[in-house]
């Protein structure tokens, strides 16, 4: 039997990890080819050695395994549209060939900019293991630029070592969604002890950035929930992603501007974090927004585990509240397939938000990245619709508890009211994208808004409410603290803690 502290140097792939250094100088089952992709067919997401990749076909039905995140703005590729020999990512266009080149980005709808720009590939090539089915299997070598790290700094010359033949497992099982989900055992060298050879963990805590998601003692996920009690109402925040993005989201002023506004607060980038929320009453559990299901990159996706970490599992769930259907709070609704996420939940939403989202006329013109946040939107509502709950400003989503309209976001984008035991929380759902730029100046919208002008009114009205009842506010995109109160600041606000 072997120690834990065996195991792990056996098991871990994870950053340096010695196994993390073994394994990529080795031929590495990933998938069934007949789960690839056609030629030019749907991406399919695999898991090897602790990374995720997509498997694509091009038009002449070659193979390539890429990195899953588009390194311009880390979307998930699985989103994209391969076709034309290559995948285009939905974000903001990029293009790529098997091989890993960045081949084009859209600029106009007739014009196409190269750019020499690479990302992580994988050389693949096809055998048959044990006579049961061809298997996809990939050559990690130099290209996986961390592992070339390691190297630089002492470890073996991965990209000298010839490809081996993959090590012929005793019980093998492939997961359905193309990775290769557990490879059972194996003999050790003939010396008569089995060992567990785990090519695909499921842990992505690789590249989540330091302190993202911090481990106690007995190895759980832990610092990812703040409560706060209203009364009998336990309100607890979940987080599910921490964002940087390019000052370019900010719309209504230059770059210059934004930047003044983050030195002001003591900040280089412009960051955001995607919270979900408890509320628990004696009766009830509801879920206010589901997450991104790791859509918007390695620092995203992380409800899961906050959801553990409130000691909830998804079956408990008895509302699933949608302050709005964009992708960074629908996504975790629903799995990669369509099914719902939480199967014993009522989903609440406004009608102007559904109807926004179900109407095709509304996206006839949009480009494909949007088109996709309407897929992931229709989704939700196809996978919970005999279960669908339509509310508007004052309805009740259970005592206590209240729906406030904050049109402008999108048409049906609504907070909350939580009240019981004489106290106040407003949740302000998307009212404030950046804490650190749009509360110093709330006429700073982002592009993400559908209409720019109502959501700026509606976030100098709510702002104005907030700051002169005092009262308690939380909001989806709120960094730190989780909790507090807006208070006036020259022209703008800021937010404190409680």
């Amino acid at each position: 039997m072997l120690l834990p502290e065996e195991n792990d140097l056996l098991c871990g792939v994870e950053k340096d990890a010695p196994m993390a250094r073994l394994m990529p100088q080795h031929w590495v089952p990933v998938c069934l080819v007949e789960e690839g992709a056609e030629p030019d067919g749907t991406p399919v997401l695999v898991e090897a050695i602790g990374r995720r990749y997509v498997a694509i076909r091009n038009s002449a039905g070659e193979l390539g395994l890429l990195d899953e995140l588009c390194p311009h703005r880390r979307a998930s590729l699985i989103f994209g549209r391969n076709e034309e020999n290559g995948p285009r990512c939905l974000y903001h266009g990029w293009k790529f060939d098997v091989k890993g080149n960045c081949i084009g980005i859209k600029g106009t709808p007739h014009q196409e900019i190269v750019m020499c720009v690479s990302m992580g590939a994988i050389t693949v090539r096809t055998t048959d293991i044990l006579g049961a089915s061809d298997l996809a299997i990939v050559e990690f070598r130099s290209l996986m630029v961390d592992a070339a790290r390691t190297v630089a700094e002492g470890g073996p010359a991965i990209g000298t070592v010839e490809p081996r033949a993959p090590h012929r497992l005793t019980r093998r099982r492939l997961s359905k969604r193309g990775g290769l989900a557990d490879v059972g055992q194996r003999n050790d060298g003939g010396r008569g002890r089995r060992i567990k050879v785990p090519l695909a963990r499921k842990d992505r805590e690789q590249g989540h950035g330091k302190g993202f998601r911090k481990r106690s003692g007995n190895g759980k996920i832990t610092g990812m929930t703040t409560t706060q009690q209203i009364g009998a109402l336990g309100v607890t925040a979940l987080i599910d992603s921490k964002l940087t993005f390019d000052a370019g989201i900010i719309t209504n002023c230059d770059a210059g501007r934004v930047a003044e506004l983050l030195q002001a607060a003591g900040k280089s980038e412009v960051q955001t974090h995607c919270n979900s929320y408890l509320i628990r009453s004696s009766d009830a559990l509801v879920l206010v927004d589901a997450g991104t299901r790791g859509l918007f990159g390695p620092t995203s996706g992380m409800l899961p585990e906050a959801l553990a970490e409130a000691g909830v599992k998804p079956s408990d769930v008895t509302h699933l509240f949608m302050t709005h259907l964009h992708p960074d709070h629908v996504a975790g609704a629903i799995t990669p397939d369509g099914a719902a996420v939480f199967p014993n939940a009522e989903l609440l939403m406004t009608a102007p938000e559904r109807d926004f989202w179900a109407s095709d006329a509304n996206f006839a013109g949009a480009n494909d990245m949007v088109k996709g946040w309407q897929a992931l939107a229709t989704g939700t509502l196809s996978a919970y619709r005999d279960r669908l709950r339509l509310v508007a400003d004052g309805d009740s989503v259970i005592s206590g508890v209240t729906v406030l309209s904050l049109p402008g976001h999108t048409p049906g984008h609504a907070g909350l009211r939580i009240e019981d035991g004489g106290q106040t929380l407003i949740h302000m759902a998307d009212v404030v994208h950046v804490q650190d730029v749009q509360l110093a100046d709330p006429s700073l919208g982002v592009v993400f808004d559908v209409d720019g002008g109502q959501a700026q009114r509606t976030r100098a009205r709510a702002l104005d409410m907030l700051a002169t009842d005092a009262v308690m506010v939380t909001g989806a995109h709120l960094t730190a603290p989780k909790f507090g109160k807006i208070e006036r600041a020259g022209k703008g606000y800021r937010f404190t803690a409680r």
